[in-house]
């Protein structure tokens, strides 16, 4: 388990970094798009108020805004996943040394007092099993996972549960894309 929380604190150190460069970037791009705004306000002034020049003069002004506003877009979005990827590694480290209590959904909205073993084995509320294993970012996958909980499995669905787990155990780029895309989707 330490090796793989060695290679969870690298990959959330890539991702931090990436956030600030993505930050850094946004921020430089914002400025510059001000700047041709304001570049955008002299040519206009002095092609409609002073009529020292052209207004054509205004259509490279005008396509640079956009090409930067295009910019700022792509920069944002970067920073955007770059966050979501930090925060998918400081949730995983987090379940890996036991500190998830209060940081995901408790699923208490699943809880059934009726239920022969729910209450038992804390698998809703906080710092519940649903808690450390939620990952789940529509309320159907939330509905699916509370189901897996309350209810028995077959030995045969119990097999192919463990060998999507095993699939997926090293897998960390694609489960690092479904953290950070899901939200999109």
């Amino acid at each position: 388990m330490n090796e793989a929380a060695e290679v969870l604190r690298q990959r959330l150190a890539q991702r931090g970094a990436a956030l600030e460069t993505g930050t850094r970037d946004a921020r430089r791009i914002s400025n510059l798009r001000l700047g041709v705004f304001a570049l955008a306000l002299a040519v206009g002034w002095l092609a409609f108020g002073e009529r020292a020049i052209s207004a054509l003069w205004l259509l490279p002004v005008a396509g640079a805004f956009v090409a930067l506003v295009v910019a700022h877009d792509s920069a944002r979005r970067r920073k955007l996943r770059a966050a979501r990827a930090r925060e998918h590694y400081e949730l995983a480290l987090a379940r890996m040394e036991h500190r998830i209590a209060g940081r995901g959904q408790s699923g208490e909205r699943y809880l059934d007092p009726e239920h022969l073993y729910a209450m038992h084995l804390d698998l809703f509320g906080r710092g519940s099993l649903f808690e450390l294993l939620s990952r789940a970012q529509t309320r159907a996958g939330e509905d699916r996972l509370a189901a897996w909980l309350l209810a028995p499995a077959a030995p045969e669905e119990l097999r192919a549960r463990h060998a999507a787990v095993a699939e997926l155990r090293g897998n960390l780029d694609l489960r690092e894309d479904l953290a950070v895309l899901g939200p999109e989707i």
